[in-house]
Parts: C-alpha cells; sequence; structure tokens
C-alpha cells in the first residue's frame, strides 16, 4: 500500500491518478473544477472514492451530498 495523501496537492495528484486510469486521459485538477464538466458522471465518482478506500484501507463517510466538485471528493478523504 502507498502512503495516504494527506496535503491537498497529494490528494489532487492521488484524484490525477486515479482519474488517468479510469479514462485514460491525463487530467490536472483543481479544487474548483465540476466533475460533470470533465465527463464523469455519478457511478465514476462512486468508483473513485471506492479506488481511494481500496488503495489506502480507509472507510471514506457516507455522506449523501451530491459530489460535484472535485474539492467534494478531496474534503471527503481523511
Amino acid at each position: 500500500m502507498t502512503n495516504k495523501p494527506t496535503t491537498e496537492t497529494e490528494k489532487l495528484e492521488f484524484m490525477e491518478q486515479a482519474m488517468e486510469k479510469l479514462f485514460k486521459i491525463k487530467f490536472k485538477l483543481r479544487l474548483g473544477d465540476n466533475l460533470y464538466d470533465l465527463g464523469i458522471d455519478s457511478l465514476d465518482v462512486v468508483e473513485l472514492q471506492l479506488n481511494y478506500e481500496e488503495t489506502f484501507n480507509v472507510q471514506l463517510p457516507d455522506d449523501n451530498k451530491p459530489m460535484i466538485y472535485v474539492s467534494d471528493i478531496i474534503n471527503l478523504m481523511p
């Protein structure tokens, strides 16, 4: 297992790598980026969250709040 990202920058880098694996496209993310404008749908968001949980053996909180921005996912990461 890799070291869990702790800083905002590390979390953004993790998201970029996970999205690159998922979509086979390089991303340069910012916290205010709208996930849907990037071509991500709600199932992709769930897949990104599951990827984080599996990679770092953590449980993200169940949050019924819609994930619209990159910061919404980043803020869930412990």
